[in-house]
């Protein structure tokens, strides 16, 4: 090989400068023989080379060493250089060639069949530029005008609202607004009272009622808005230190001895199951599974992804260890039990749950193993089974991504968005790679059909630079007619003052790309909530396994109500809401509070034996006391009109009616008795909600003042 300089022509193996699986759309049959001229352009990186490729009628600039190249010298015909029919099996592209029964496991763990990658399904004579279009078999048509008609919404598939669906056995009342202990129970399983039976069955002392175990809950939640080093220190009556003993017991009155009884003894399942080694928490997923679809009705658009529950104790190899762990070294948490979970993409309520429950346990589960269904597919298909046929859509990302999981979920009714990295078999990712583009924020479209349904393969130019890849989508609906620029704050430096200055950097982009990345984080949304801003795993330490799994799926509950709390009312902050559900859980009145008179020491709240008893009048709340305590049966028999503001003509047009109090005069009234007024001056007599924690409302209709 002659010497290299600026301006030499320069030959080379095409899947030794060139992107492989290119090389290999172009030239299926003799792709580890193709040989590629291009011309040096300049000095690169370190001692590489900048040079341009000639290829497929494209010029293709890349940089290589000098022992990347065969020839360095201009000729008319590059010859194939003699080692290139038989290549050495310690060489380094020999994977690539000798591969026949290999599996690729791409970085988000979907397993690739290389037999189909390498399969020459391409017709040897085709052109280059229709090479690049016809992956396995499957033919793909560029679409210059993009996709402008949606196929869904062409087929009178509606879009729909989220929505609760409240039952009978939690109060309903539009007088009364639903409290964060409703939407509570309301997310969790209706089986609290057979909780307490099967608990109680394995506690040495008193049985457990209803009222104690939400009192646990209550306390769970409370430790993780005020954490401790150690668990004992939460019922320290004094302190010798400057944090202030939390003396849990007589605030509370549940004594640590019987805390840790319950949280030892906690039962979530009747029957046991050995045959099945996850049996402690399976029941209890399944039965959360069954809540939701009777609770909830979902929106248009779903999210599939991963979530995990940190485990840093005993794995499989122990008798008492979790039966699987899932090792995974880019995750925040590298050894956990891992779960898939499928949320409504608007709200980001989970909406169902399923255990990775080990290779041999996943195997056994519905579609598994189906010929011609992926392990994603059939993973997604689960996640979705109860809203087959309704014509809903489903975003994912590369884990779940590829034309497989498209076509089965289509056939039952499900439209399917993704992020193709990996799982490419029939998708153009060659020809995604290598059209050509303009400036950042381009995009570019084909279309194909399979088995009756029709797919769009949409390759968006961004970040649009040199060796960073772009983001391929591939959509069962959807358009690619433009829609508002994705802005992105930055910070530079500006030359002229040398000083950093914020920034919007603004890409174009469609209406299918504006789709995918609105709601493909939806669930690394909930897992923020559920990981840093309940921080139950990270609170609560144990070395039940058990017992770490059921307290992430308790986190998803809390997540759960506090997003379907935020769908009713102004959202609050997320710290806020969980102050407000541990002290109604705390004081919660199911049965067995009537055994308990138990005063908040804040001064807030003291349970009467009796429900009949006189209420206090309210009192005036400083900055510790507001805190939405509720007490419903106090009111009693209502003799007043009590209305919502948002009823009376002049706040029709307002979202949140909101007057002074009459009785504690505070700003946040949200009712009024329309058969009252304010000391015979005409003037609205507003009253608080119960949700607010005061006991306006109750005094007013006992008192009439």
């Amino acid at each position: 090989m002659g010497k290299v300089s600026v301006g030499t022509e320069v030959s080379a193996l095409a899947v030794k400068v060139l992107d492989k699986f290119m090389v290999m759309a172009a030239a299926p049959n003799a792709y580890a023989q193709l040989v590629v001229r291009g011309r040096v352009t300049g000095r690169g990186d370190g001692n590489k080379w900048k040079v341009q490729w000639e290829f497929c009628g494209q010029k293709i600039d890349s940089q290589h060493g000098a022992k990347s190249f065969d020839s360095a010298v201009p000729v008319a015909g590059v010859p194939i250089p003699a080692n290139v029919g038989a290549p050495d099996t310690d060489s380094e592209d020999s994977d690539s060639v000798n591969s026949e029964h290999m599996s690729i496991s791409d970085e988000d763990g979907i397993d690739v069949d290389d037999s189909e990658i390498l399969a020459p399904s391409l017709e040897q004579q085709a052109e280059p530029g229709q090479n690049l279009l016809n992956c396995h078999g499957l033919q793909w048509i560029e679409e210059k005008e993009g996709v402008s008609d949606d196929y869904r919404l062409m087929r009178g598939v509606q879009n729909v609202k989220a929505k609760l669906m409240w039952p009978a056995n939690i109060r309903n009342d539009h007088l009364f607004p639903h409290t964060p202990l409703d939407y509570f129970l309301l997310f969790f399983p209706d089986r609290i009272e057979s909780i307490c039976t099967w608990t109680s069955a394995e506690m040495p002392g008193a049985a457990l009622t209803p009222h104690e175990l939400l009192k646990f809950f209550g306390l769970l939640l409370y430790m993780c808005i005020e954490p401790r080093r150690n668990r004992r220190a939460y019922w320290n009556t004094t302190s010798e230190t400057i944090e202030t003993a939390l003396n849990y017991g007589k605030r509370f009155g549940m004594a640590r001895n019987r805390w840790e009884e319950i949280w030892r003894c906690l039962t979530l399942h009747g029957a046991t199951d050995t045959t099945n080694p996850w049996f402690p928490v399976y029941d209890f997923v399944e039965a959360m599974n069954e809540r939701i679809i009777e609770v909830y009705y979902p929106s248009s658009t779903f999210c599939v992804d991963e979530s995990s529950s940190k485990w840093r104790g005993m794995g499989d190899w122990y008798d008492r260890g979790m039966p699987h762990i899932t090792k995974c070294p880019r995750k925040p948490e590298t050894l956990s039990c891992e779960f898939k979970d499928n949320a409504d993409a608007t709200t980001g309520i989970i909406v169902r749950l399923e255990i990775c429950e080990g290779k041999e346990r996943m195997k056994q589960k519905e579609w598994a193993g189906v010929e011609g269904i992926s392990a994603g597919a059939a993973m997604c298909m689960r996640l979705c089974k109860p809203w087959f046929g309704t014509g809903r859509m489903l975003v994912a990302d590369s884990y779940f991504a590829s034309v497989n999981t498209l076509v089965n979920l289509k056939k039952h009714g499900i439209y399917f968005t993704g992020l193709v990295k990996t799982a490419y078999t029939g998708y153009p990712k060659a020809w995604c790679k290598a059209v050509a583009m303009g400036e950042r924020g381009d995009t570019k479209t084909a279309t194909a059909v399979k088995d009756g349904v029709e797919m769009i393969a949409h390759v968006w130019n961004d970040p649009g630079k040199v060796g960073k890849p772009r983001k391929a989508l591939i959509s069962a609906c959807g358009t690619t007619i433009e829609a508002p620029a994705v802005e992105r704050p930055r910070k530079r430096k500006n030359p002229d003052t040398g000083l950093w200055e914020d920034w919007t950097r603004k890409v174009k982009r469609t209406a299918l790309v504006k789709h995918y990345f609105d709601h493909a984080g939806v669930i690394d949304h909930a897992n923020r909530l559920r990981m840093d801003g309940g921080r139950m795993e990270r609170t609560v330490e144990t070395k039940k396994w058990d017992r770490r799994v059921f307290s992430s799926f308790l986190s998803v509950v809390i997540c759960n109500a506090y997003m379907g709390y935020s769908m009713d009312n102004e959202k609050p902050e997320q710290h806020e809401f969980n102050v407000w559900l541990a002290r109604e859980l705390i004081f919660n009145k199911k049965r067995g509070a009537e055994q308990e008179n138990v005063a908040d020491a804040a001064g807030m709240r003291t349970y009467p034996k009796s429900t009949t008893s006189t209420p206090s009048p309210p009192k005036e709340k400083g900055p510790s006391d507001a805190v939405p305590l509720v007490d419903h049966d106090q009111a009693g028999p209502l003799l007043h009109d009590i209305q919502p503001l948002r009823r009376r003509p002049e706040f029709k047009n307002r979202r949140n009616a909101k007057l002074n109090c009459k009785h504690c005069h505070r700003d946040g009234a949200t009712l009024y008795c329309a058969s009252c007024d304010f000391k015979g001056r005409g003037d609205l007599f507003a009253l608080c909600a119960p949700g607010t924690g005061s006991n306006c409302l109750s005094w007013h209709c006992q008192h009439g003042v």
